[in-house]
């Protein structure tokens, strides 16, 4: 159980928010809340990595954006949070082409990224119009990755600042 240091992964997430043109404190937040920066997390779906990319994530970003990563890329920390950062910016990119306004298509993105785009394609599509509905159609847990999330966001931005000013 190995942990990335918190110096070189923040490193590869400004690669990767390069590549994508997301925001590197982002990506820095979602390796922190989906595996705690332990290089080989495995999650009980199957998940694996910094980013606890699924197989079926890789193969989206393969299919997506023309890339060939495999089984065995995920197993690389950079590899694993570039294809995490690339599967993300998928469905941010969807969400936008829906017309949602950057932060709903972000949020609506991340909720993907945690509970798989079926279930949140799904929620939109057959939402109610009651608001006591929403926590009956999420699972607390799912609730709460959002929040996760923005506090190592917080935390990040706060913390790492000095990682980029020394670039």
């Amino acid at each position: 159980m190995e942990k990335l240091d918190r110096k070189t992964c923040f490193e590869y997430c400004i690669e990767a928010g390069k590549e994508t043109g997301l925001d590197p404190y982002l990506i820095y937040a979602i390796v922190e809340t989906e595996s705690n920066r332990i290089i080989d997390a495995q999650s009980h779906s199957g998940a694996y990595g910094l980013m606890q990319i699924t197989d079926i994530a890789r193969q989206e970003v393969n299919s997506y954006f023309g890339m060939r990563f495999s089984k065995e890329d995920m197993k690389y920390p950079l590899l694993n949070i570039r294809i995490g950062a690339l599967y993300l910016t998928r469905w941010y990119q969807y969400f936008l082409s829906q017309d949602y306004e950057n932060g709903m298509a972000l949020l609506f993105a991340l909720m993907c990224y945690n509970w798989g785009y079926g279930y949140i394609l799904k929620w939109l599509d057959e939402g109610n119009q009651d608001n006591q509905k929403i926590t009956e159609l999420i699972p607390f847990e799912k609730m709460q990755y959002n929040e996760d999330v923005m506090y190592w966001y917080a935390w990040a931005k706060k913390n790492l600042k000095e990682v980029i000013e020394h670039e």
